[in-house]
């Protein structure tokens, strides 16, 4: 199952029709406890972009290199204020 608590572990990654490459986060949590759920997407980001920038994602999607890039957030729950600024 993903998990935003696993930091350490990519969700999904996918292409779309018209070649966009997104790595997708799926966050389930509430915001109980806002500040860690900052941390454990923060975590979960940093994990995402050096995925990217170590270039390991093209050895599980070949046919990735050269296209655009993007990671998405889809949260269960709606966002705080806090989350927006973060992600802005």
């Amino acid at each position: 199952m993903m998990s935003i608590t696993d930091t350490n572990i990519i969700d999904i990654v996918g292409t779309t029709s018209d070649g966009l490459v997104i790595l997708t986060i799926s966050d389930y949590l509430d915001w109980s406890e806002v500040g860690k759920h900052l941390l454990y997407l923060q975590q979960k980001i940093n994990t995402y972009i050096q995925y990217i920038e170590s270039e390991n994602i093209y050895e599980n999607l070949t046919s990735g290199k050269e296209k655009p890039l993007a990671i998405r957030v889809y949260f269960k729950y709606e966002p705080k204020d806090q989350m927006i600024f973060f992600l802005e």
